[in-house]
This record gives structure tokens, sequence and C-alpha cells, in this order.
């Protein structure tokens, strides 16, 4: 998986962004037809999908988003996953803040999209961790939400709180892949999250592979794990470097 972060994460993302930008547009969250997969979107994207190396530029980084500090709060949310802890559910944001789930399949019908923290969100990831599902080699990229946008995905002002968008990749195994057809266990997207609170209030990725685009890290050997993660923050002095970050220990209760 060397380099597969640096080689994917914004192609897809601007995909997949764009494809919850047209649902979000045009369904209600308690639409009948909001689970579905997350085809390729034919819009084009606006800028609020514009890369994260592109935005570095426009805002600095607030100390509080620093990558070492949303990585180890994405580790414990996997983890949360991982165990079927119900505790999982602290880790995304509530409404009014909430902008956004999206996890769809490539070639398939499988997949969630929601616009409220809701049942069918919840009960999509119990399912998925009920067919064996476990998520593992995270690696992210790091930069500031935008700001002064008034709708779209990363709208908001979050209580005030410093808010990063993040792109980011990851594997998994699940018991159900091979009786699907299902070869490629990586996957990617964009998400967006509160970095005082640490509750991610956007959240869209897609599986089955991830196409090739421009590097959004520097160059490394680095390599996540199934016990740590890689993050950088492209362009920002002091956290540009890509760096390994440890799962934290498993908290008791």
């Amino acid at each position: 998986m060397n380099r597969s972060l640096y080689t994917g994460s914004v192609a897809l993302a601007a995909v997949v962004l764009a494809a919850l930008g047209i649902y979000l547009l045009s369904h209600d969250s308690d639409d009948g037809g909001a689970e579905r997969a997350a085809g390729p979107a034919t819009a084009a994207s606006s800028a609020v999908f514009e890369p994260l190396d592109a935005r570095r530029r426009i805002s600095p980084l607030p100390g509080e988003c620093e990558p070492r500090r949303i990585a180890t709060t994405l580790l414990e949310f996997l983890g949360a996953l991982n165990r079927g802890d119900r505790r999982a559910a602290r880790f995304i944001a509530p409404q009014p803040e909430f902008n956004g789930w999206s996890v769809g399949e490539r070639h398939s019908g499988d997949g969630v999209f929601v616009k409220a923290p809701n049942e069918r969100l919840f009960g999509y990831l119990r399912g998925r961790h009920e067919r064996g599902e476990r998520l593992g080699r995270l690696a992210i990229a790091v930069a500031p939400a935008p700001i002064g946008i008034s709708s779209g995905p990363f709208s908001g002002t979050h209580g005030g709180a410093p808010a990063a968008a993040f792109d980011f990749e990851l594997s998994r195994t699940a018991s159900d892949l091979r009786a699907r057809g299902i070869r490629i266990q990586r996957g990617g997207g964009k998400a967006g999250i509160n970095c005082r609170t640490g509750r991610i209030f956007l959240w869209a990725q897609g599986w089955g592979g991830i196409p090739r685009a421009l590097d959004t890290c520097p160059k490394t050997t680095i390599e996540p794990t199934w016990s740590s993660a890689l993050a950088c923050a492209p362009g920002y002095r002091g956290v540009n470097e890509a760096v390994v970050v440890p799962a934290p220990a498993q908290r008791p209760g």
C-alpha cells in the first residue's frame, strides 16, 4: 500500500463528494431511497471539493487540527467500530452540525447515503460489523475546512470551533466480500471533523479501488498498519512530513 494515499484520494474524493452533493441537494434524510450505491457523478465539482493542496494557501492550519490529534481520534473511532462498540456514535456529530455520511460500493447497490445521523446510518454500521467488517491501515492528509461557505457539505460554524477536512484511505476485511465477488479491499474519500470535539460532521467514501491522482502528501516509504495510522498536512511547516500515529490503548468499560 506504499504511497497509495498519495496516488488516489483526491480523485476519489471529488467523485464521491460530487455524488454526495447531488444527493443532499435532492433528497431528504428520511427518503426511502436514501440507501444506495455511490455511483460515478457526472456533475462538475464545485470549489467546495478543491484538493487539499489548493485550500492550504487560503487558511492557516489551526493548532487543534494537528494531524496527529485527528489521526488519534479517527483510530479511536475505527477501533470502536471494529469492536462493535455502540459508543462509536459519539464520534459522529449531531444535527445541525452533521452534514452527511456516504459510503458507496463500487459496481454494486450496497452502501448508505444519509443527511442526518439516524438509525439508517447506525444500522448500516452495525450490519457491516456483524458481517465481520474490520477497518484499518488508515492514512490521512489534513487541511483546514473551507470557511465562509453558506451551503454545501462543509458549511456550518461548528460552534466556533476549528474544523478540518481530510483526504483518507482505508483498508478492510469482511466475511462477506468473497461471496459478493469483491476482491479489492481498499477505499477512500474525504471527510470533515470538528477539531475541538473530535466529532465527524462529513464522511464521503467509496470502496473498490483508489483512482490515480496527484500526490497529496510528501513522498515517503512509511506505510500505515492495522495498529497505526499515517498522517500529514501537506504544505504546512512542521506538519508537512508524514508521521506514524499508533492506535490508542483500548479503553475499558
